[in-house]
């Protein structure tokens, strides 16, 4: 986050609108991976309005898409952030660029699932495993198992065992790439539903090891809840 503001501030200071644009953008990505829409919102506003401003469609279409998504995070006019999330996939695709399309597509599972659509939402996370395949991006892969498998969970308490089995498939893939952050993330998603099946002794033996590992970010949801969880299994 520090790095995050630090290029936005030498980006004004540089007054080179691209650079601030790209920043900006950046600096919404990273607020989305920390789960805080409003931070995320405040970005993404001003990165679409430097971009509208001077003509740039690249930034213009990613940075939509993430103020889309935390309007519908937010439960702000969730249809309209849903339509705006696709606008900017779509003007996103126009410019050639395939460079961080997974996670914009977890974005847009994301919107789906808040606004109900179930459907869709498994429609953009298989889009995002493929295009993840097709480009040689993993690096979101962890992130778009674990949604699919807490999508599965909120229609029936009868995939329980399917959402356990994509749970653990992506604790393997964050696990293999080191990513400390996603891997919490899942094993939170997993000790919950293990929780829920009546296994008290395995959630905290996965969890705890996980969350002693971390240093810092103790206000981020994912640690919060983390921490709240390891709490009710004590």
């Amino acid at each position: 986050m520090a790095r995050a503001r630090e290029a936005v501030t030498l980006a004004r200071t540089l007054r080179h609108s691209f650079t601030l644009a790209f920043a900006l953008f950046d600096e919404s990505v990273i607020h989305w991976l920390r789960r805080d829409p409003a931070a995320q919102l405040a970005s993404a506003e001003e990165a679409i309005t430097i971009s509208e401003a001077h003509g740039f469609p690249l930034w213009l279409g990613v940075a939509r898409v993430l103020r889309g998504g935390a309007r519908a995070v937010m439960q702000q006019d969730v249809g309209g952030a849903v339509a705006e999330v696709s606008e900017g996939l779509a003007l996103t695709a126009k410019t050639g660029a395939r460079a961080g399309a997974p996670g914009l597509l977890a974005v847009l599972a994301e919107a789906h699932r808040a606004a109900g659509q179930t459907t869709e939402a498994m429609a953009a996370l298989e889009m995002g495993l493929r295009v993840a395949g097709e480009t040689g991006q993993p690096h979101w892969d962890a992130e778009l198992y674990r949604l699919k498998a807490e999508i599965l969970i909120s229609q029936s308490a009868g995939e329980a065992v399917e959402a356990e089995a994509l749970f653990r498939h992506a604790l393997e893939i964050a696990q293999a790439q080191q990513a400390r952050s996603l891997e919490l993330r899942v094993a939170t998603s997993l000790a919950m539903l293990l929780q829920r099946q009546g296994d008290a002794k395995a959630p905290r033996m996965l969890l705890a090891p996980l969350y002693a590992w971390f240093s810092e970010g103790f206000s981020t949801r994912d640690l919060r809840e983390a921490k709240t969880l390891l709490a009710k299994l004590d």
